[in-house]
């Protein structure tokens, strides 16, 4: 009767010999499902796409690079990619249409200058706005 220990040990040694990590093997549930597919790839599928493209790359003497971007357990999340974006608009290093491209939105008519921050003390462009109020005694 230890058939069915057998098969779990065989089965187990397999997945194991082709690279799954084995904490996908001691378990796992609906609450870890998203970062554990991550570490399947990233461990797993990735090592060997990367052994591939290597010897495509050698071979043809060009440079070549997995596009993992449609990969769903591949992407960051969807608050992760918003903050990232957000925060390159906002200091300036994109316009608000260049995110909105990244991000596969339509662009917005008057969205294409680079912000400029604007710290406490008064503006980046022009520091003689900003900071204190004016006090207008009368």
């Amino acid at each position: 009767m230890d058939f069915d220990q057998s098969i779990k040990t065989h089965n187990e040694f397999i997945m194991q010999c082709i690279g799954v990590p084995p904490i996908l093997l001691a378990g796992g549930n609906n609450a870890n499902i998203s970062p554990n597919l991550r570490l399947f790839y990233l461990e797993t599928v990735m090592p060997v796409v990367r052994k591939f493209t290597s010897s495509l790359e050698r071979y043809y003497g060009y440079d070549i690079e997995a596009v993992t971007s449609s990969v769903s357990a591949m992407q960051p999340e969807l608050k992760d990619i918003a903050a990232y974006h957000s925060t390159l608009v906002n200091a300036g290093i994109i316009t608000a249409n260049e995110a909105r491209k990244e991000l596969r939105y339509e662009p917005i008519t008057g969205n294409d200058e680079i912000r400029i921050p604007a710290n406490i003390a008064g503006s980046a462009a022009d520091p003689s706005k900003g900071g204190r109020p004016t006090d207008n005694q009368q």
